[in-house]
């Protein structure tokens, strides 16, 4: 088998407490072999929401070494260029977004945020939780699937931005 490379793929999200995490978390266990991956949030939270890394470790994902990170380490001239920047949030699509190093092929697949569930229910939090997580699967599988070397970047913006369409099954 041929070596394929190996992009580098930047997920942001508004704080990177929850949606971002999982990205990173989901890259890794189904698509380690085709990507770098990173997230970073337009704000930085306080630290990595614990709902999400409880739901994350119940999914048998690893979670060591999971912290927030602002967007701004991303743009020093040692960060890594990326390939992909993908925009989970509304807010991280919205912001002005930097010059990125490289000119990435970007995207935005609009996750809604976990953290603003408004019913006092837990169980209502805990399945936005886990659509957020299933969504994120569902898309990364995909997008994993994408034969990235032989499509021009037009080809693969188009492709990129109809997965982040896909809803959860």
């Amino acid at each position: 088998m041929v070596n394929q490379p190996i992009y580098n793929l930047l997920f942001l999200s508004s704080g990177n407490a929850c949606r971002g995490q999982f990205a990173e978390c989901v890259t890794r266990r189904f698509a380690a072999e085709r990507f770098s991956v990173f997230s970073a949030g337009v704000d930085v939270a306080v630290g990595v929401d614990p709902l999400a890394l409880d739901l994350l470790a119940y999914n048998g994902y690893e979670t060591e070494g999971l912290h927030t990170k602002t967007w701004d380490q991303f743009l020093q001239p040692d960060a890594p260029a990326m390939d992909f920047i993908i925009t989970l949030s509304d807010k991280s699509k919205d912001e002005m977004q930097p010059t990125w190093a490289g000119m990435p092929v970007t995207a935005h697949w609009a996750i809604a945020n976990p953290l603003h569930v408004e019913s006092g229910k837990v169980v209502d939090q805990v399945m936005a939780y886990r659509q957020a997580l299933f969504q994120l699967e569902n898309r990364i599988k995909a997008f994993a699937s994408l034969p990235i070397a032989s499509l021009d970047s037009i080809r693969l913006k188009q492709y990129i931005n109809v997965i982040g369409l896909m809803q959860e099954f």
